[in-house]
């Protein structure tokens, strides 16, 4: 899988870069890069490190909820801030790897570890899915002759079953044994704390397209950003989504307008989603060594 994902990634990124090859992307491309659309893109960057820093804060909420102990939220949320860099590392799951290996470190349990991590996977893919239907639903609408409301009734109702599922499942003694929960009030407010990082995500996107005078409404720039993040997320392989995330943004994007504003907006969109990578792996560090400092550690 993680071969087929690399290969998909490096295929996408040669589309992307036929397309700006093909069209008169580079030159806009240069052209827009102006202190006014830099302005945009830096507090794009800014509004999704801010994002970023709530996914960590979550993380810290959802291991709480397997955790009979309370949980330090500075320790656990660096931890996740210091691994989200991990994703651009070949095969898209080296956040995962090294947060788990972070954490087992400070003897959290690797039973309560593995739920967290498939709890988050799946809310955010459930999140993220309703962002999108606003746009998917009505393509959908289109070939299979329903009205684009049913799809996000649908999602909603298939996503409280299977909360209730899990919610009965690990509440069983057997299940317990392996994986306790001990809040699971706690994981509505996970999934509502993932739609809003998707929400503060489009609004990051919003700002990007206002620094170009882009001409696309919100619900459209939300099913394209997610959507797009859907790809990237779950292609096994591809670091961090590169190229194939692009190429999703692309063609959704392109079908409400040029193909190089979209191509215009891909590259930009990536640039803040790097930037506050980078930031948010910089504000690990310092909380970690926050924690150093006030527990008299030197730091190595």
């Amino acid at each position: 899988m993680r071969l087929v994902g690399a290969g998909l990634s490096i295929a996408s990124v040669a589309y992307i870069i036929w397309r700006f090859s093909t069209t008169s992307s580079v030159t806009e491309l240069l052209h827009a890069w102006s202190g006014a659309f830099l302005l945009h893109v830096a507090l794009g960057a800014l509004i999704y490190t801010c994002a970023l820093l709530l996914l960590a804060s979550t993380w810290w909420w959802l291991i709480g909820a397997y955790c009979r102990s309370d949980v330090p939220f500075l320790s656990v949320s660096s931890a996740y801030a210091t691994s989200q860099f991990a994703k651009y590392l070949p095969g898209n799951v080296g956040q995962y790897v090294a947060r788990h290996a972070i954490l087992r470190r400070m003897q959290w349990s690797h039973n309560a570890l593995v739920a967290a991590a498939l709890t988050e996977v799946s809310s955010l893919v459930c999140a993220a899915l309703l962002w999108s239907l606003p746009l998917t639903g009505t393509m959908l609408s289109r070939y299979l002759g329903l009205a684009p409301m049913t799809f996000q009734v649908l999602l909603g109702i298939l996503f409280a079953l299977g909360l209730m599922a899990i919610w009965i499942i690990l509440r069983m003694p057997r299940a317990r044994q392996w994986v306790p929960l001990e809040r699971p009030l706690r994981l509505i407010g996970v999934v509502a704390a993932h739609v809003l990082f998707f929400g503060l995500m489009i609004i990051s996107l919003r700002v990007v397209a206002t620094g170009i005078a882009a001409q696309f409404s919100t619900l459209t720039l939300a099913g394209v950003a997610t959507t797009s993040w859907l790809a990237g997320f779950l292609v096994v392989g591809s670091p961090g989504g590169l190229g194939v995330r692009e190429a999703v943004f692309v063609e959704l994007l392109s079908a409400h307008g040029s193909v190089d504003t979209a191509l215009l907006m891909a590259a930009a969109f990536r640039l803040v989603t790097f930037s506050g990578d980078f930031l948010v792996m910089l504000i690990g560090g310092c909380g970690f060594a926050w924690i150093r400092l006030k527990d008299g550690v030197p730091s190595k």
